[in-house]
C-alpha cells in the first residue's frame, strides 16, 4: 500500500476533492442551522449553502449536492430558485427511476405554481410500471392545482 506524505495527506484535509463527502457536511450543518434560533439562521444557512456550493464546484453532477443545496432553501421554508430546482430535475433526468428527485422538484414547481410542470416532471412516478410507496405523494401534489 502506497503512503501519503504528510504534506499531501495535509492538503486533502484542508481541501478535499471528494463531492459527496462535502455534501454530506454541508447537509449536516444544514440540519444543525434548522435547529438554531431564527436570528442565527441566516448566517449558518449562507455558511451551509457555501459549503454545498463547494461540493458542486468539486462534481457538478453530484447528486446528493444537488439535492442538499435544493433542500437548504426547502427545508428552510425559503423559496427554491430557479437555478437549484433545474439541478434537482438534472438528478431526476439522470437518474430517472429515483422518484425522490422528482418529487422534491415537483412540490416545489406546485408550490410556485407551476403545476404543469410539476405534472409533466412527476409523470414516470405517476404512471410507473409498479406501485412504488411514493406513488401517492405526486398525486397529491397534481391535485392540488
Amino acid at each position: 500500500m502506497a503512503r501519503s506524505s504528510p504534506r499531501s495527506l495535509s492538503a486533502t484535509v484542508r481541501k478535499p476533492q471528494n463531492a459527496r463527502a462535502i455534501a454530506w457536511k454541508g447537509i449536516a450543518q444544514t440540519e444543525l442551522t434548522l435547529t438554531a434560533s431564527p436570528s442565527e439562521q441566516d448566517d449558518a444557512l449562507a455558511s451551509a449553502r457555501r459549503t454545498i456550493e463547494y461540493a458542486l464546484q468539486v462534481d457538478e453532477g453530484d447528486p446528493t449536492a444537488a439535492i442538499a443545496y435544493f433542500q437548504s432553501y426547502a427545508r428552510a421554508g425559503i423559496k427554491v430558485p430557479d437555478a437549484v430546482v433545474a439541478g434537482v430535475i438534472r438528478v431526476a433526468a439522470a437518474v430517472p427511476t429515483a422518484p425522490t428527485p422528482r418529487m422534491l422538484a415537483g412540490e416545489e414547481l406546485v408550490r410556485q405554481g407551476k403545476s404543469d410542470l410539476a405534472v409533466e416532471l412527476l409523470r414516470l412516478v405517476l404512471f410507473g410500471a409498479y406501485d412504488s410507496p411514493g406513488k401517492k405523494q405526486p398525486e397529491i401534489y397534481c391535485h392540488r392545482s
